[in-house]
């Protein structure tokens, strides 16, 4: 599904694709799309770009959520797991997030907790910025000599 979308929309569709996929609303990765756009000799850094700022974008909504969201969270979570989640944000803070975001995993809609702590938007952002940064960068660098080896 993704696919078509990403063969016709290019490293536009990259960015929206990953916009979305780092919200809570939508599952999913990047990392396919950014190999199949690889796959089709698209420039890397413009690929590593749109992928960064498309995943900002999304993280955003995340953080927009958990700023502004805190009496609809409260409705579906347990008050004492988001006094513990705090608790964790607390302790580990930007350091913390940096790490988790720049995992391979789907750990975005932790950024929500971001926003019910109130961590300053700036560090918020330039810690968004550089985990997807390294993430993003390790696996394109993957992606090429995976490439590179199978001679396409």
């Amino acid at each position: 599904m993704f696919e078509q979308f990403i063969l016709e929309y290019g490293v536009f569709g990259l960015f929206l694709v990953s916009a979305a996929f780092a919200t809570i609303f939508v599952p999913g990765a990047p990392e396919p799309v950014m190999g199949l756009l690889l796959g089709f000799n698209e420039n890397p850094y413009a690929i590593l770009a749109a992928a960064t700022i498309g995943s900002l974008v999304g993280i955003w909504v995340n953080y927009l959520l958990g700023l502004y969201g805190e009496k609809i969270i409260e409705k579906w979570v347990k008050p004492e797991r988001i006094a513990r989640a705090k608790k964790i944000m607390d302790k580990y803070g930007a350091v913390g997030l940096f790490f988790v975001l720049a995992l391979p995993l789907p750990t975005d809609p932790i950024t929500i907790l971001c926003g019910l702590t109130k961590m300053s938007p700036i560090i918020f952002t330039i810690t968004v910025v550089l985990s997807k940064l390294v993430r993003y960068s390790i696996f394109l660098g993957f992606a090429e000599g995976v490439l590179y080896l199978l001679g396409v």
